[in-house]
């Protein structure tokens, strides 16, 4: 299985745009691993040690697809309407967006330098119950990542 994500990677290379991968793809490399698993615990001994080098092995090329994917998006690529990771891949244009606001000074900002921040839902952070309509502020990483969430949106300077 650790060849059907070189593939999935070469088919991304292949093309400007992501490749839609489907649950059932990822489904099927699951019923391998698991078909696997239970015989390598049948087995024993050395096929225990090559199993857990497979696995190594599976786990870069896994990575390797999931950096491609993301670089591709950061360059601009169309995300696919119907994919396992469409909602990941679309934050990526929202943290790209939100980092990209914070470095033009487009954001209001604290003396501590926290983003001063509007909760679009409720949620709770720092032991704080933040409602619909509240402003406060949050370190850097914190709001990029509550508004890739969709949880809080940035209040814009005047400048």
């Amino acid at each position: 299985m650790s060849t059907k994500y070189l593939s999935l990677s070469r088919n991304e290379l292949k093309t400007l745009e992501l490749q839609s991968i489907d649950y059932d793809t990822i489904n099927s490399i699951y019923k391998y691993l698991y078909q696997t698993i239970i015989d390598v615990r049948k087995a024993g001994g050395y096929a225990e040690e090559l199993f857990k080098e497979y696995m190594e092995k599976m786990k870069f090329d896994a990575e390797t697809l999931v950096r491609l994917r993301f670089a591709k998006k950061a360059l601009g690529a169309k995300t696919p309407s119907e994919s396992f990771d469409k909602w990941v891949i679309d934050g990526i244009d929202k943290v790209i967006e939100f980092i990209t606001n914070y470095l033009v000074a487009n954001y209001l900002v604290t003396p501590d330098m926290n983003i001063v921040v509007k909760a679009l839902r409720d949620f709770i952070y720092n032991n704080r119950v933040w409602r619909v309509g509240d402003i406060g502020s949050m370190d850097l990483t914190t709001a990029v990542f509550f508004y890739a969430l969709g949880l809080v949106s940035p209040v814009k300077s005047i400048l």
